[in-house]
């Protein structure tokens, strides 16, 4: 499936977030959302998700205007992950399960069941299955909240900063599980991130943000110290290292 939006724009009491945002999501590619601290990064995955409606332009899914979708269609095909953990009293089993909502008409089935336990044992949750969340280290709370997501086997999953509250050990394995499952369930995902260095190494395309709108789309040879200065304004040298790229401020 293909997400595109078309001139979206979006304001909060007037004055403007972002406009005319035409962007693509690629099939089953990790597309990165950069740009500066306020371009509009989080209220753009809001409009995506439509917890945000968005003042112009729209919103395509396979070719299908998003606002002819009906709610619980659309919670089968977009998974979002919020910046903020989600703390609750409830064990990560039962969280996990909130994810299979939209599919529940009467009760839990066994394939909702097997469904949770899938993705528990994909992101190495299984010893904690039946803690509390409100017993979970930050790394761990953030694998929940993607497996919450995850278990509504949707099609999008939008991650809004997943890395931003944890060390680099866990931010290495959330960034992990999320090109994993990804790739192996054919999920396309866009990942708003700081970190340029996490973003080239995990994700596919990029899309950068300036001045209220889309400053660029590029892969990841177009990450230049040039595009960094202009989006970002600091001078920064750009390395191939290995298979990778790295950005160094100077």
């Amino acid at each position: 499936m293909f997400l595109k939006t078309e001139n979206l724009g979006f304001s909060y009491n007037k004055s403007s977030v972002f406009r005319n945002v035409s962007i693509s999501l690629g099939k089953n590619m990790i597309t990165a959302l950069l740009g500066a601290n306020g371009a509009g990064k989080t209220t753009l995955l809001k409009c995506l998700t439509q917890i945000l409606k968005a003042d112009s332009g729209k919103i395509f899914i396979d070719g299908k205007d998003v606002q002819t979708f009906k709610k619980l269609e659309l919670s089968k095909l977009m998974g979002y992950v919020p910046q903020e953990n989600i703390i609750e009293s409830v064990t990560v089993f039962d969280f996990i399960m909130l994810g299979r909502k939209p599919y529940i008409n009467w009760k839990i089935t066994n394939s909702d069941i097997k469904i949770v336990e899938n993705v528990i044992y994909d992101l190495g949750l299984h010893h904690l299955s039946f803690k509390m969340l409100t017993q979970l280290s930050g790394g761990e709370a953030q694998k929940v909240s993607i497996g919450r997501a995850l278990a509504q086997k949707p099609k999008f999953l939008l991650l809004d900063e997943p890395t931003s509250n944890l060390d680099p050990k866990n931010q290495l394995d959330v960034l992990n599980i999320i090109k994993k499952v990804s790739y192996e369930n054919s999920i396309s995902v866009i990942i708003s991130v700081h970190d340029l260095n996490m973003a080239l190494r995990f994700s596919d395309f990029f899309i950068l943000l300036k001045d209220k709108t889309v400053y660029s789309c590029t892969n990841r040879y177009g990450i230049n110290s040039q595009l960094i200065k202009n989006v970002y304004n600091i001078n920064a040298k750009v390395f191939e290292i290995g298979n990778y790229k790295a950005v160094i401020p100077e």
